[in-house]
């Protein structure tokens, strides 16, 4: 399919902002493991900050979100935490992203890093959480089923 030249600059600079934070991710810090949803998840988010307005993307990945909570069909965070498994995973990919975004919106702004850290300095992703935002996961988790249902009733426009 022909994209415009347009639309090639726009999947070219998306693709940029996307891998250009999984080399961040891995090149800081230490060099530990992440979760498949935190890096996919904060790859998304941060194409998505760059290129908000009629981002395709987040469009597909709004559409989806929505149709699985009308479906009353939102998957625990174990479920979800090697996910997405590839390209074609749109599950996988809109639920890693709901979860960063979840992060990033609901805490005071310098929370996601600090989790990062955490994670980076050997800690696991419940202790991570705790430890970052005072909240067991099980918490945190209760608190993403709520904002997620919200978010999903205004189409996720933040």
């Amino acid at each position: 399919q022909r994209l415009g030249e347009k639309n090639a600059d726009r999947r070219a600079r998306g693709t940029l902002y996307h891998e250009s934070t999984h080399a961040f991710l891995q090149l800081s810090g230490e060099d530990v493991p992440l979760a498949r949803w935190l890096h996919e998840g904060l790859a998304q988010f941060i194409e998505c900050w760059f290129d908000s307005n009629n981002n395709s993307d987040r469009m597909q990945r709004v559409a989806f979100l929505s149709r699985q909570i009308r479906a009353d069909n939102i998957p625990s965070w174990a479920m979800m935490r090697e996910r997405p498994m590839g390209g074609m995973d749109i599950e996988g990919y809109a639920w890693a992203w709901a979860k960063l975004e979840f992060l990033y919106r609901n805490f005071d702004n310098q929370k996601l890093p600090t989790f990062i850290r955490a994670l980076k300095s050997g800690k696991t992703e419940d202790e991570a959480i705790q430890a970052t935002f005072g909240y067991s996961i099980e918490q945190m988790e209760a608190g993403f089923k709520i904002w997620v249902k919200n978010m999903a009733k205004n189409n996720f426009k933040f």
